[in-house]
């Protein structure tokens, strides 16, 4: 959001909002330079994320790259095998903010690639979304079973 696009509720400040369709807000109370921020979803009440301005702003970009990518593979439901066979191949971004917002998710990366990737505490078993500059990039992962291949 620009400047002027910021929206002021109550005592916070809402400077970015969800993808359409979703009604997940994150806000910043007061004027500091840093501030901490807070999160909610539809009417629900406003709740510290415990990170700061600059972190969380870090977290929605990584987010992003990984979320929006055209180039990509997702499965929602791996195995143990497949999910470490995918993330074996990629080195985990080594910061405590890459264990928010769920701590059993972690980003990764490689050489052209990044994904979110981890153990749904649910039936389901293993998540992998993994976002490529190029879909050559996606070829080393071909043997796992994908729910979703921007490759066709």
């Amino acid at each position: 959001m620009a400047q002027n696009e910021l929206i002021v509720d109550g005592e916070h400040t809402i400077f970015c909002r969800g993808p359409a369709g979703e009604s997940f807000e994150w806000a910043f109370m007061g004027s500091g330079r840093d501030p901490y921020t807070y999160e909610r979803e539809g009417l629900e009440s406003w709740r510290p994320t415990g990170l700061l301005l600059s972190e969380l702003l870090l977290y929605i970009f990584v987010s992003s790259a990984v979320f929006d990518a055209d180039c990509g593979l997702v499965n929602m439901a791996l195995d143990q095998r497949g999910f470490d066979s995918v993330v074996t191949r990629l080195q985990a971004l080594d910061h405590p903010l890459w264990a928010w917002p769920e701590p059993a998710l972690r980003f990764y990366h490689s050489e052209g690639l990044i994904a979110q990737a981890g153990h749904d505490d649910g039936e389901f078993g293993y998540q992998v979304i993994l976002a490529a500059l190029s879909a050559d990039k996606l070829s080393q992962f071909n043997e796992a079973d994908w729910e979703w291949d921007s490759r066709g």
